[in-house]
């Protein structure tokens, strides 16, 4: 599967407006893919290193040298970059003997960035490399790195043709710093498995990082099959473990991953719970703001809605989750399954994931081994199993939404499944909620204890 690649939504989410880089070689080139992205878009951006780096690697930006706060000429001369389509780069001082430029603190980087919000009433996207690898393809990281402050995402740039190579001084920068952290002796082969215990590892690339929900990983030079296969691979492995990865080669714009859309069908009348389901509370969001949270990290997620619409949008915080409106809703189940695949047949797509808004205690993990599934086996429609039963999210490939869209009445996509059992692949994990939709009270009632909501 290859894709055009887009990275710009993928890695900021919903609302987050900070990126740090660290990790091997490429994250000048995917800083600069963000930033004209975020050209493209008409959003503000700056450019900016917590370290050091080369003044080249930044040669055809707008270099704007900074004190530790902005005074009203900087600001003037970033409105005019930004007003002639430029990407501001911020440093501090430079360092002509080694032809760098030295950055910021990460704290005084963010405070820019939120009085420029404040001045110009926008939001303003942050984009910091925050270590170096000396254009090595993987990088361990020092004691002092990576520079980077609690908030934010932070972005970790891997070459996938490191991968099931001899790790050795030569390819790796920070190679005692990895030895270290994988309790090597000496030079090994860098297996998928490897890779992703120094992803985890706290003296790796969770080293500074709270929360693994923070992490983006890219393995960039993905473009021969065999690295191509490893790096996704490895991304499988991540994906168990929570960690969203992308494999791509920066230098043709090329996106290798399955490209995915989550479709939730929200638009019912919850007849046999007697209450909106979509508004019902589960922990600190409701169930449609959890359903949509969980699926975010796959890819764009659409929202079927109908009865109430106005009310249940009123009660929930979607993100940038793309709303669509069954006016058809009475009719059945299968107006907004219709509705919902035209809202998307124009995209490049691999396929589609069916859900709705009543599994919202499905767990992440669960939805990592599904993903694995459908990224080797794009071409199949696959379901969960659990104890020889089916269950949700269905995973239904493009070439079916011709089908999709002509589906009738409450079955859902059930008659196009049916219609292609040859096609069908099960995959069995542990984890019972793929089965049970919370439409009763009484099944309510048992998950709210199981999963501490009360």
């Amino acid at each position: 599967m290859r894709h055009e690649l887009e990275l710009t939504d993928w890695l900021l989410g919903e609302d987050e407006r900070l990126l740090y880089f660290i990790g091997g070689g490429g994250k000048t080139s995917a800083i600069r893919q963000v930033a004209e992205e975020c050209l493209a878009r008409g959003r503000k951006m700056l450019v900016a290193t917590s370290t050091k780096v080369l003044m080249r690697e930044f040669a055809d930006y707008q270099p704007l040298q900074v004190g530790d706060e902005l005074g009203a000429k900087d600001v003037e001369a970033l409105s005019y970059i930004w007003s002639e389509g430029g990407i501001p780069v911020l440093y501090r001082e430079t360092w002509l003997e080694k032809k760098k430029y030295i950055g910021h603190e990460p704290d005084l980087l963010e405070s820019m960035r939120n009085m420029l919000e404040e001045l110009f009433g926008e939001p303003v996207v942050l984009l910091v490399e925050a270590d170096g690898a000396r254009n090595l393809p993987l990088k361990a990281p020092y004691p002092h790195e990576p520079v980077i402050s609690k908030t934010g995402n932070v972005v970790v740039l891997i070459g996938s043709e490191i991968l099931g190579e001899m790790i050795k001084e030569d390819n790796v920068y920070g190679y005692d710093n990895l030895l270290d952290a994988l309790k090597r002796d000496g030079s090994f082969q860098l297996r998928p498995e490897d890779m992703t215990e120094l992803v985890l590892h706290t003296a790796g690339y969770m080293k500074n990082v709270e929360h693994k929900d923070r992490l983006r990983v890219i393995f960039n030079k993905a473009e021969p099959k065999e690295k191509r296969q490893l790096a996704l691979e490895t991304g499988r492995l991540l994906a168990e473990s929570g960690v969203r990865s992308k494999v791509v080669s920066l230098q043709q714009q090329a996106d290798y991953g399955v490209k995915l859309v989550t479709l939730i069908l929200a638009a019912g009348m919850s007849s046999r719970m007697g209450r909106d389901k979509q508004t019902i509370p589960c922990g600190d969001m409701n169930f449609l703001e959890k359903t949509v949270s969980l699926y975010r990290g796959f890819g764009e997620v659409l929202v079927v809605l109908g009865h109430n619409k106005d009310e249940i949008l009123s009660e929930s915080s979607l993100g940038n989750a793309r709303i669509i409106e069954n006016p058809d809703y009475l009719k059945g189940m299968g107006t907004s399954l219709s509705v919902g695949i035209r809202a998307l047949r124009e995209q490049e797509l691999d396929g589609v994931w069916l859900t709705f808004c009543d599994m919202p205690h499905l767990k992440p993990e669960t939805l990592g081994e599904l993903h694995e599934c459908l990224s080797a086996n794009p071409d199949k429609i696959i379901l969960p199993g659990y104890e020889g039963e089916r269950g949700h999210p269905a995973y239904l490939p493009a070439e079916l939404f011709s089908e999709l869209v002509e589906v009738k009445g409450d079955m859902g996509a059930r008659t196009v499944v049916q219609d292609h059992e040859d096609r069908l692949l099960i995959c069995p994990v542990k984890d019972r909620a793929i089965l049970e939709d919370l439409d009763h009270e009484e099944i309510l009632e048992q998950v709210e204890e199981r999963e501490g909501w009360k």
